[in-house]
């Protein structure tokens, strides 16, 4: 079930997550719409479940992420056609 998520919460999560081969993947956010963009790939809105989990709009796909103490993300996890793949944040 969807939820609405103040524009604060989605700031913390904005920036970029890295894959260990080096691919990277833009969350970003336009008004209260979360999107994410792989390198050279199209921008996909999200749709909160939680202030950390979220699904994908326009696919069968999940982003959750980890949180550190301080709020900000320590890991993003992408559920897509039965693979997980863990991001990093890069700070």
């Amino acid at each position: 079930m969807e939820v609405e998520l103040p524009a604060e919460a989605l700031d913390r999560l904005v920036g970029n997550h890295r894959l260990p081969g080096g691919q990277v993947y833009v969350v970003s956010r336009e008004g209260t719409k979360p999107f994410i963009q792989p390198t050279g790939g199209p921008k996909l809105e999200l749709a909160p479940e939680s202030g950390t989990e979220f699904f994908f709009r326009s696919a069968d796909a999940q982003a959750i992420f980890a949180l550190g103490r301080d709020g900000k993300p320590t890991a993003l996890r992408l559920r897509m056609g039965g693979q997980e793949m863990q991001l990093t944040p890069d700070r």
